[in-house]
Parts: structure tokens; sequence; C-alpha cells
């Protein structure tokens, strides 16, 4: 199983210790996110949820660092569900700290994890969510390859407004007429 992913402007590894993914997640914890609302997880749980498989496991939460190729710093975190015997499809996310937004490392990392996760499981689709009211987050993934699939109407409450969860998908047969096939490099 391959899990370095390197594209033309990011590479997707794994984290090289615990402490590495917790400070890079700190920076996430310390602003409520405009869009999803507050996010808090004790470093215990962050630490004990890094022990064991350093956050790669195809039958559990993972998350990979994703690593600007001209600079070489850490700059975001691509996070996928689980998947198990009777599943044929995981979830994707993608955080990049705001310095680093907007200029398309976000959607080089989604098509790069769906390399990893196409490449290495039997999925046949991989979803992913983002807030009604997240306009970059919305086109971001469409650019990315993915096609809106519905709504989840009236789910979470962000800023006093209550919101809908937007879903995407890609599937199998559509990731593999994608550019980033062609691209991306696999390995160390």
């Amino acid at each position: 199983m391959h899990v370095i992913y390197t594209g033309e402007r990011v590479r997707l590894r794994p984290f090289a210790s615990a402490e590495e993914f917790i400070k890079l997640d700190d920076n996430f914890m310390a602003v409520p996110n405009p869009f999803w609302g507050p996010d808090w997880r004790s470093h215990a749980k962050r630490t004990a949820e890094f022990t064991g498989n350093g956050l790669i496991d195809p039958l559990a939460y993972s998350a990979f660092a994703v690593e600007r190729l001209d600079t070489g710093e850490l700059i975001g975190i691509e996070e996928c569900g689980d998947v198990h015997a009777t599943k044929l499809y995981t979830w994707i996310g993608t955080f990049i700290l705001a310095d680093h937004r907007r200029q398309g490392f976000g959607i080089e990392a989604k098509q790069l994890m769906m390399c990893h996760l196409f490449e290495n499981l039997p999925l046949s689709s991989i979803l992913a969510v983002t807030m009604s009211n997240h306009a970059r987050a919305l086109a971001g993934l469409q650019v990315c390859g993915m096609r809106h699939i519905g709504y989840k109407r009236r789910v979470r409450q962000c800023d006093g407004k209550v919101l809908d969860e937007v879903m995407f998908q890609i599937l199998r047969e559509e990731w593999e007429q994608l550019p980033i096939r062609r691209i991306v490099k696999r390995g160390a």
C-alpha cells in the first residue's frame, strides 16, 4: 500500500509523530471554524488516536499531512473515514491553514487522497460534505471532480444560523478519468 502521494503542488504523507499531528491540528482548533463551528479534542485523545497506527489505517479514521512541495511546510490535514467489508464508500475532508488557502493546495490534496483510497481499497465511491454557506469549499469540491448529490437540511448550527450540509460524491469510474492519475507520484 502506498502511503505517500506527490502531486504538482503538495505531498500527502503520514505524520512523523503524534506531536507533529497535534501541533498542526492545534492551529485548526485555535480559531472556531466559521463554517463548521468550534472543534476541540483533548491532547490525550488526539495522542491516543495516533498511537498504534499513526492515523493510517483503512479500517479506521485516517489522516495525512499535507506538505507544500515548494517550501516543505506542513499546511494541512487530509482525512478519511473508515471502510469495512460491506461498505463500498468512505468520506474525505480537507483542512488547509488560512495563509495557504485559495492556491489550489486543498483541491490537489483531495485528489491525491482519492488516488490513495481508490488504488488501495475496493471502493465504489468517495463522499465529501461541506456547509451550504461555504462557497469556496462548494466550488473546490466540484473542481476536484466531485458532483453534488444532495443535502442534509437544517442539521448544523454555526454563528447563530441553522445550516444545511451539502453532499458531494465521486464514483470510481469518474476518478479514473481525472488527470491527477497521470501526474501523481506514488511512494517515497
